[in-house]
């Protein structure tokens, strides 16, 4: 799984945030990768639009390496 981050200042680090997460969610949970961007798209009624989202990060080149 991926995980798209709209960091607020600074952003973190994939291993802050699997530091984190290790912390509070079961280990399936936690993406293999996350990714740093300004915005995501949204439709007209407020809702994420999915489909833009699957299709621009379909192709992603994973940096994480975890087992």
């Amino acid at each position: 799984p991926l995980a798209l981050i709209i960091p607020k200042g600074e952003a973190p680090t994939s291993e802050d945030l699997v530091a984190h997460l290790r912390d509070h969610v079961a280990k399936w949970w936690i993406p293999d990768d996350f990714i740093m961007v300004k915005e995501l798209p949204i439709g007209a009624t407020g809702k994420f639009l999915k489909r833009e989202i699957r299709d621009e990060y379909k192709g992603h080149q994973w940096s994480n390496s975890r087992t």
